[in-house]
């Protein structure tokens, strides 16, 4: 049975780029999802890891405290791509919408997508998927959150097989992550009590938000957490389609 090297990571745009290639480097992973990525660095992100690339913006990011402004989203890397796409499920996409300082209204208005793609190794088929979930203050299970996830599992529910990435914004433990479990089986290890890293602005505070998650198909072995790569710590895993 064919496997893959999988790693995931929200890259904080573009400020962690001299950690984030490098790890990249030393994993040699075969797909990579990538969250709050620039669409400015896609290119550079395909050279090193000599792979295609799939990217869907969520935003465009308002120049502030010393960063350049650009559309921000999130992206699937891997080294053939037989298909692909994407789906907004919530906040605003016709345009997308200019991030400000204003945390509340960016909160609702940033857009949120299903990226999907399905990738083959070894002539085998695996279908990878990404997201960057609606933020809540504390980790709270707020109405809004729990009302984007019902429109998330409506986008979920046309693939019968995935591997689910991303940035959930939604610890463990709560009612968001926890109605996610519910449906798919939650790969990160029991543990790891933080997926925030020290570098983030509020510390590593003890929240596991990374997630991997997987339906009967996959079996997710050798799951980690790596801390210093990013705000984010990053996940890696390898999957094998059972």
């Amino acid at each position: 049975m064919a496997s893959i090297k999988l790693v995931s990571i929200n890259i904080e745009r573009s400020k962690h780029l001299d950690t984030v290639i490098p790890f990249l480097k030393t994993q040699r992973p075969d797909v990579v999802t990538l969250q709050e990525c620039m669409e400015r660095d896609v290119k550079a992100f395909e050279e090193v890891l000599d792979m295609q690339s799939f990217y869907a913006p969520l935003s465009v990011f308002g120049a502030r405290n010393g960063e350049e402004e650009g559309p921000e989203g999130q992206a699937i890397f891997a080294r053939k791509i037989i298909s692909k796409g994407f789906e907004y499920y919530a906040g605003e996409y016709d345009p997308i919408y200019r991030t400000t300082d204003d945390k509340e209204a960016d909160i609702i208005r940033i857009a949120k997508a299903l990226s999907h793609a399905v990738v083959d190794h070894g002539g085998q088929s695996f279908c990878v998927a990404t997201t960057h979930f609606t933020w809540s203050s504390q980790g709270i299970a707020t109405e809004l959150q729990l009302n984007d996830l019902g429109k998330l599992f409506e986008k979920l529910a046309r693939f019968p097989e995935i591997l689910l990435t991303g940035d959930f914004n939604a610890p463990r433990g709560r009612k968001t992550w926890d109605s996610i479990a519910a449906k798919y089986k939650d790969n990160i290890p029991s543990h790891y009590t933080s997926s925030i890293d020290p570098m983030h602005r509020a510390g590593e505070l003890p929240l596991v938000v990374d997630g991997l998650f997987t339906t009967p198909e996959y079996e997710a072995r050798d799951v980690e957490l790596h801390k210093g790569v990013s705000d984010h710590k990053a996940v890696t895993a390898t999957i094998t389609k059972v």
